[in-house]
């Protein structure tokens, strides 16, 4: 996907679009209902988001609004073509990484079956009913929630949203 709109985001930038994240998802429903314990949240999801950006810089599309970061856009083209080994090898070691944190920082497990359950609302194997040949998969779509920006609503924080496209 090519924008002359947005800044393409750079390896270094990651940090910052991680902090940006958590805040923007510190009181989403789905990652209370996840990670119920708030001290656990608190700890646990500025590592997934850092596990995420890793992931998604090498197997995805990352845009930002500007090089100042107050937005994020992730996205994955099925129709570009790809490193399959290189995809699925940046998925493994993502998911390896992100189960380590959730037993890390909740030995008793709960936070990690809570992962397991939503596995299938985390991945986009759901979208397979589709049938679509080619999609357009909008990983995070986040706004500093911060910005006092009247275009954009406050509640412009989403993870994850499947967008069919279609080729014709």
């Amino acid at each position: 996907m090519e924008s002359d709109k947005l800044y393409r985001v750079q390896r270094e930038d990651l940090p910052k679009l991680e902090k940006l994240l958590y805040t923007c998802f510190k009181h989403d429903p789905l990652y209370e209902t996840l990670i119920p314990d708030p001290e656990i949240r608190e700890r646990l999801m500025p590592e997934l988001f850092h596990c995420d950006m890793d992931e998604f810089y090498e197997t995805c599309e990352i845009f930002s609004d500007s090089a100042d970061l107050n937005g994020i856009l992730v996205v994955s083209d099925e129709a570009e073509p790809y490193n399959i080994f290189q995809f699925y090898f940046a998925e493994a070691r993502a998911t390896l990484q992100t189960d380590t944190y959730l037993i890390k920082e909740d030995p008793s497990l709960k936070t990690f079956h809570n992962f397991l359950k939503g596995g299938d609302y985390l991945n986009s194997s759901w979208t397979d009913q589709l049938h679509q040949k080619q999609r357009l998969h909008i990983i995070y779509l986040a706004v500093d929630p911060n910005m006092q920006h009247h275009a954009l609503p406050r509640t412009s924080c989403r993870k994850p949203s499947i967008m069919p496209m279609s080729t014709a």
